[in-house]
């Protein structure tokens, strides 16, 4: 047992309930990490799934942000399919809790969920963090 939960939040379906109204913040490969930054800055979040025409393709997080333009600056112009990191697991709603946590690790910071409809929301560790307790 890992301490779930006492509003029974059992499924990625049910924990995405609380935000599923607001849609869910993605770019594409080819924009400029500058982008990215503005992004994080005016959503006040902290990863960003990266698609392309077939889909997702990669994330960034304010951690490899931070540590890209520390080292190199100028690197807010390159693209960003170019120092993305790989792409957020997929869950369905039916997911439970302890297999979206079991997934969320130090080098994977987020899961998507595929709802029924085929739209996508993000399950990130503060969410999981919020639901335990």
């Amino acid at each position: 047992e890992r301490g779930f939960l006492e509003e029974e939040i059992k499924t990625a379906g049910e924990l995405i309930a609380k935000h599923e109204d607001q849609p869910l913040v993605t770019l594409y490969a080819e924009e400029l990490v500058s982008h990215a930054i503005a992004s994080i800055r005016k959503f006040g979040i902290s990863q960003i799934p990266v698609k392309n025409i077939d889909g997702f393709v990669g994330s960034i997080d304010e951690s490899k942000l931070f540590s890209l333009l520390v080292d190199n600056p100028e690197l807010r112009n390159a693209a960003i399919s170019t120092v993305m990191n790989a792409p957020f697991p997929v869950v369905k709603e039916s997911a439970s809790l302890e297999e979206v946590s079991r997934l969320i690790n130090k080098d994977t910071s987020a899961v998507l969920v595929e709802k029924n409809d085929g739209k996508f929301h993000i399950i990130t560790k503060f969410d999981i963090i919020s639901a335990l307790s």
